[in-house]
């Protein structure tokens, strides 16, 4: 297997986007409500996964109930064998923009105005008409 270094952007962009679309198609298959969480990363101590992952508790408690096969997602799940930084930003974008588009709801945690990430994709939601709740 070659090391990331050896990949050509083109090659590691179509591995990523294929492994994307076939987890996407396997999940939109068998899920009802897809939640996107989305805030700022860069900076804080382990990418601010306690955040993501506290809110990501919250959503399925509340609606879990509501509806059969939630799924919440936090952009620690699209790509978790790679932190930031170890593959170029482009293909981060890429992925998170997917899975907002294909969201029924994001989630913007507290500071998300801060994060240039999580205000894409706020934009991106909003332009697209997805639902957006705020973290209080």
């Amino acid at each position: 297997m070659k090391a990331i270094r050896e990949y050509s952007f083109q090659d590691l962009d179509d591995v990523i986007q294929s492994a994307l679309k076939s987890t996407l198609e396997l999940v939109y298959k068998h899920i009802s409500m897809i939640i996107y969480v989305a805030g700022p990363m860069r900076g804080f101590a382990e990418e601010n996964r306690p955040a993501f992952e506290a809110a990501k508790k919250q959503l399925l408690e509340e609606y879990e109930p509501l509806l059969n096969n939630v799924r919440v997602i936090i952009p620690h799940d699209i790509l978790p064998k790679y932190k930031i930084g170890q593959m170029p930003m482009s293909m981060y974008i890429r992925s998170d923009i997917e899975v907002v588009l294909n969201s029924n709801l994001v989630f913007m945690l507290k500071a998300w105005e801060n994060s240039v990430g999580a205000s894409a994709e706020h934009a991106v939601a909003k332009w697209a008409g997805v639902d957006i709740r705020y973290e209080q």
